[in-house]
């Protein structure tokens, strides 16, 4: 299960840092944005290597709205991203990422806007950020409403 998991976040890794972005929808009816498009004449970027492998992970669940998939916290040669794999959330206003030490999104730090509704993603770690917060919220500050969240260990 781990060499499958390490797989996906090797696969992803390399296909987000090709660029481009094709959209269709997926069998459960989310939005994928997939970021694996065709390079344009020029080599491939080569991504980031993982040296620390996966520090976290956790099971997204749905709070207000239907959620699903999984979030990886994974260290990499230069930086921590979290990493969405198999991601699906409902259509909302507005949704933001966070990372927290709860469900509540006050005093969260912001990963910023939700990439895509569905599909693999991932959101650059800030360096100073508690390595406490293990919470992924998806959350709408507009509505204030939690869609979905995912505890890692």
């Amino acid at each position: 299960m781990r060499a499958i998991v390490i797989g996906c976040i090797l696969l992803l890794l390399f296909t987000a840092c090709r660029g481009g972005h094709v959209t269709q929808q997926n069998n459960d009816g989310f939005v994928q944005r997939d970021t694996a498009a065709k390079a344009q004449g020029s080599a491939p970027a080569q991504g980031p290597s993982i040296t620390g492998g996966v520090i976290a992970q956790g099971r997204f669940v749905a709070d207000a709205h239907r959620t699903q998939g999984i979030a990886l916290l994974l260290k990499t040669s230069n930086s921590t991203l979290l990493v969405f794999n198999g991601f699906g959330v409902e259509a909302g206003p507005g949704l933001v990422v966070y990372l927290s030490r709860s469900t509540d999104p006050a005093g969260a730090i912001s990963l910023g806007p939700l990439s895509a509704g569905a599909g693999d993603q991932s959101y650059t770690v800030p360096a100073n950020a508690d390595p406490a917060y293990r919470i992924v919220l998806i959350y709408s500050p507009g509505t204030n409403i939690l869609f979905g969240h995912a505890t890692m260990q």
